[in-house]
């Protein structure tokens, strides 16, 4: 038996690593996040919340006690530890996403991805988007509504007794913009702008 060899159990985080590596997204989220309250870059502590939502999808404080049960040099790159990968560095660089913007982010991932996959090959520098308003009904009483807003309205769950958000996607038939609404009104006139903004974005 050789002593010092620690075997680790790897299941699929691997080749989830090496796509959000080939997709490029740590890099677009480190050029759109500049931060640095921790020793990982936001992007890559992102990558390390996405391979595990990805394979085993534990509670933020449990995500250290998942790397430490993989080899987090392979999945992350040399001299990363799961030590790195406590729940305040995670909660940080989801702090850190929020205050940069999600929207922009994940629409620049978005067609990253579909450049990568080359799904828009034959799109001839065009792009069509479908827009759609879908509610989500919910339960409850919600008394801090400055992010969005609960409110009664049409409801296309139909269910009118309960209350709802309405959120808009701009989608190519894979979704390129999202936008939750705070007031009322008409939302799809307000999933104009983030639909217009996928224009200024190049990757």
């Amino acid at each position: 038996m050789l002593g010092g060899i620690r075997t680790f159990v790897m299941g699929p985080a691997p080749v989830l690593a090496r796509l959000i590596d080939w997709l490029g997204w740590v890099d677009i989220i480190d050029q759109g996040v500049s931060r640095s309250d921790c020793k990982l870059s936001v992007g890559l502590r992102t990558k390390a919340l996405l391979i595990n939502v990805g394979t085993n999808r534990e509670a933020l404080y449990r995500v250290e006690e998942f790397y430490a049960q993989h080899d987090t040099e392979v999945l992350l790159g040399e001299g990363v530890s799961a030590e790195d990968l406590n729940d305040d560095a995670l909660a940080r660089a989801l702090d850190a996403l929020y205050e940069a913007g999600p929207e922009r982010l994940y629409t620049t991932m978005a067609l990253q991805t579909l450049r990568k996959l080359r799904v828009m090959d034959d799109a001839d520098d065009l792009i069509p988007i479908h827009a759609d308003t879908p509610s989500l009904s919910v339960t409850g009483e919600y008394l801090d509504q400055t992010e969005f807003r609960i409110d009664r309205g049409f409801s296309k769950d139909h269910r009118p007794d309960l209350k709802q958000i309405v959120f808009g996607q701009g989608t190519c038939g894979d979704p390129l913009c999202d936008q939750i609404f705070k007031k009322k009104g008409y939302p799809l006139l307000e999933l104009h702008n983030p639909c217009r903004k996928i224009a200024t974005i190049r990757v």
